[in-house]
């Protein structure tokens, strides 16, 4: 499916971590989003999933995909950008311990 948006990154999870991961300009793969090498071409950015793809099959990721960003890396769906900032961690033994009180 073509992508709406004039750039993407190739997203995936590290098969060893589960932490996001981000396919680089040299194919490697960066926990960090500044790192991830931006898509402007639907035809190269579907070249490069294949490349990210490869990971997978290597046991080095999981489901790589296409994101489609906004200009200042933020996703353009609610699920993507909750992936690039970060875990949604509550500590529930401090929320625990306020309702008590």
């Amino acid at each position: 499916m073509p992508l709406k948006h004039s750039q993407s990154i190739i997203i995936a999870n590290d098969l060893r971590t589960g932490r996001t991961v981000y396919l680089t300009e040299d194919s490697r793969w960066s926990d960090s989003v500044v790192d991830a090498e931006l898509l402007d071409q639907q035809d190269y950015a579907e070249s490069r999933l294949v490349t990210a793809l490869s990971g997978e099959g290597a046991n080095l990721v999981i489901d790589p995909y296409l994101v489609g960003i906004e200009p200042d890396l933020c996703a353009s769906n609610i699920r993507e950008r909750i992936r690039l900032s970060g875990p949604t961690i509550i500590n529930n033994a401090r929320v625990g311990i306020d309702q008590a009180a």
